[in-house]
């Protein structure tokens, strides 16, 4: 094996919403259930896809895909994002305290992360676990 296979194999094995989905799981009270859940509905949702793709579709999407397009949608979406990363530093846009205070009702995410229940842990082990 060579050392750029290695390397480009070690730099996707990390990957940042499934750290954070594992580091919600385990702090909840009774993380067992929800752990077996978000793996079960992960892989069950990798092997659908995954046999979609070689058994339905035999690679089309290969034959397809143009080899300047995906470099030029990133180049794009990297763009966007330094603008708006931009955007906040000069303060055009307003920037999103991560403290929130003692009168605010808790948002969305800490609500779902609070009440973690099985049907939430698989439905977030499809979510990170996404083809790329």
């Amino acid at each position: 094996m060579s050392s750029e296979a290695l390397l480009l194999a070690l730099s996707t094995v990390i990957r940042p919403t499934t750290v954070a989905a594992l580091f919600a799981i385990l702090a909840h009270t009774h993380p067992h259930r929800l752990l077996v859940s978000y793996i079960v509905g992960g892989l069950a949702f990798s092997l659908t896809v995954g046999a979609m793709i070689v058994v339905l579709l035999r690679g089309v999407g290969l034959a397809l895909s143009s080899t300047t397009s995906r470099p030029v949608l990133d180049i794009v979406l990297g763009g966007a994002a330094l603008g708006y990363a931009s955007a906040v530093w000069a303060g055009w846009q307003p920037r999103r305290s991560s403290a929130s205070s003692p009168a605010e009702a808790p948002g969305w995410m800490h609500r779902h992360l609070r009440d973690l229940s099985v049907r939430s842990a698989a439905a977030a082990g499809v979510l990170t676990h996404l083809p790329g």
